[in-house]
C-alpha cells in the first residue's frame, strides 16, 4: 500500500524528525503515529466494561451505615406489611 502525503508541512516535519532521529521518513511517521495512537487510547473515554468496573469499585467502597434488612428499615414484617 502506498501512502501519499500532499501536505508540504507534513512532509517537512517528517523529514526533520527523520533527520533528528537518524532514521528514515517512514520510521519517523510510523513512530509518530504509534505514539499518538497510544496517547489517544489513554485519553479517550474508557469502554463500558471499564466504566462498570470503576463504578463497582466505587460502590463497594461506600461504607454500610445500616446493616438491617430493607424491610426492617421500612418497618415491615416478613410478609411485607407494616409491623
Amino acid at each position: 500500500m502506498t501512502l501519499s502525503i500532499d501536505d508540504p508541512e507534513a512532509v517537512e516535519v517528517a523529514r526533520e524528525l527523520a533527520a533528528t532521529t537518524g532514521g528514515t521518513v517512514a520510521d519517523a511517521i510510523v513512530t509518530a503515529l504509534r505514539e499518538r495512537l497510544e496517547r489517544e487510547r489513554h485519553t479517550r473515554r474508557p469502554c463500558v466494561g471499564e466504566r462498570l468496573r470503576h463504578l463497582a469499585r466505587e460502590t463497594q467502597a461506600i461504607p454500610v451505615l445500616d446493616d438491617r434488612h430493607p424491610e426492617q428499615m421500612l418497618g415491615c414484617d416478613g410478609t411485607g406489611l407494616p409491623s
